[in-house]
């Protein structure tokens, strides 16, 4: 019997597996908690939110968001507002293959470097 090579089958993702805040693991701490600074990003239905400040004076590094779209594992996201730092964004489009396994998030930047892996945030 001949074996064929596996293909990837594109995951099929909901808005709704989505949801919610999410941190750079490197950002939560042995008992959950957010560390100062945290890299954290949210989303909504339609609608993302991406945020960072320094940890030890609390200032904005970065804040921006906007809004996606979603086609199987093809996420879009449009950025519609930023700090000043990152104004110049206003108005781009960048494309990402993700994927989500439980609370573990993961995006691969289509054309660009914006790829991250973020951990899902607990309600307690």
């Amino acid at each position: 019997m001949v074996k064929t090579p596996s293909t990837k089958v594109s995951q099929k993702i909901s808005h709704e597996s989505l949801l919610g805040a999410w941190a750079a693991p490197s950002a939560i701490d042995e008992r959950g908690q957010l560390k100062p600074g945290a890299r954290m990003k949210f989303f909504g239905l339609k609608h993302w939110v991406i945020t960072e400040s320094n940890p030890e004076t609390g200032d904005i590094i970065y804040h921006h968001g906007g809004t996606y779209t979603l086609e199987g594992d093809t996420y879009e996201e449009t950025i519609k507002f930023a700090a000043s730092n990152t104004k110049s964004m206003i108005g781009r489009t960048y494309k990402f293959k993700i994927s989500i396994d439980g609370d573990a998030y993961e995006q691969v930047g289509i054309k660009n470097t914006y790829n991250e892996k973020l951990k899902r945030l607990k309600a307690e």
